[in-house]
């Protein structure tokens, strides 16, 4: 693996692959700033989750870091697909590994609550564990993104999948 630093462009292009031709999306975390706006640059419309309505109506759900820190991973991605319209996406942005400076969530951005100690992949989620989780709620078309970072902060990836 060659370690390349991330342009904002390059990311970019990841998530505009991962989401596809989606123009509704729900920002699981309401939207870091970084997130929002690669997601407007590639002609998405992102809402909140406070804003996202009920029914399958939405073009794709992106969350980062969230499943791996849930207690019932399979329900969170089961909800999710309720979410979306057939044919939406649904993009993860995950890691293999948790390192010291993720579980400390006052030095991220937006702060985060440190993993539940009952998460079953609180200590990271493999690719084929996220491929796995998103099979048994339903979704096909499961593609994963390996991501443009040093690989002293861990292996990130996306991994998006379609709605029957």
């Amino acid at each position: 693996m060659i370690a390349a630093t991330p342009t904002s462009a390059t990311w970019r292009a990841v998530l505009g692959e991962a989401v596809g031709s989606a123009r509704i999306v729900v920002d699981i975390e309401g939207a870091s700033g970084e997130w929002r706006e690669l997601l407007e640059q590639n002609g998405c419309f992102a809402l909140d989750p406070s804003h996202a309505l009920t029914g399958a109506i939405h073009g794709a759900v992106v969350a980062r870091h969230l499943v791996s820190r849930a207690r019932e991973p399979e329900r969170v991605l089961a909800d999710w697909h309720g979410l979306l319209e057939r044919g939406g996406r649904v993009v993860l942005l995950e890691s293999t590994a948790r390192r010291g400076l993720l579980r400390r969530a006052s030095l991220l951005f937006p702060p985060r609550r440190p993993p539940d100690a009952r998460a079953p992949y609180r200590n990271g989620l493999s690719p084929a564990d996220a491929s796995l989780l998103l099979q048994a709620a339903g979704f096909i078309d499961i593609r994963c993104f390996a991501l443009p970072v040093p690989p002293s902060v861990s292996v990130h990836y996306l991994v998006s999948a379609r709605r029957r």
